[in-house]
């Protein structure tokens, strides 16, 4: 779907060339962004909700980012396979 591109006047996930709050946060998901700093949670956290039950982003997708997120945690020292959470 073709979207009008409007100037950035601010800085923001809201003012991102002309999307909204939840379509950066899509965009980013999709751009390889494991974990996603949220200026809109609720709009953001659901666009991508949405996104990931309908397809858009991937399963595989949402796996790579988890494997990423588990194996920087267990070289932190934060978690551990198998520890009760």
């Amino acid at each position: 779907m073709a979207r009008e591109k409007k100037p950035v006047t601010k800085l923001g996930a809201k003012h991102l060339i002309g999307y909204g709050a939840g379509d950066a946060a899509v965009l980013a998901v999709l751009a390889g962004n494991d974990l996603l700093c949220s200026t809109e949670y609720k709009t953001q956290y659901q666009a991508v909700l949405d996104a990931a039950q309908s397809g858009r982003i991937p399963q595989e997708r949402i796996n790579e980012s988890v494997m990423r997120i588990l194996r920087w945690k267990m070289d932190m020292g934060i978690w551990k396979i198998g520890a009760a959470q």
